[in-house]
């Protein structure tokens, strides 16, 4: 199952871990998965099988959500 880099990004900023998170945006495809990236993954300090059972357990909470545009009506 494919992980998207913005959600283990997310994840690595919730837990403060600013440093790795800025690695992960680098370093990761936009699409990761845990059999293929596995070594990407543990040299930024997750284990592949827990992030994917973290992920799948919160139910993607990190999923990225499409921008809501708003009008500004009068304003040019």
């Amino acid at each position: 199952m494919p992980i998207a880099k913005r959600d283990i990004v997310e994840m690595l900023l919730v837990r403060g871990d600013h440093q790795r998170a800025i690695r992960a945006d680098d370093e990761l495809p936009e699409l990761v998965y845990a059999d293929l990236h596995g070594r990407l993954l543990w040299d930024l300090g997750l284990e592949p099988a827990q992030l994917e059972r973290d992920l799948a357990h919160t139910g993607r909470r990190f999923a990225h959500r499409p921008l809501q545009r708003r009008s500004f009506a009068g304003r040019s």
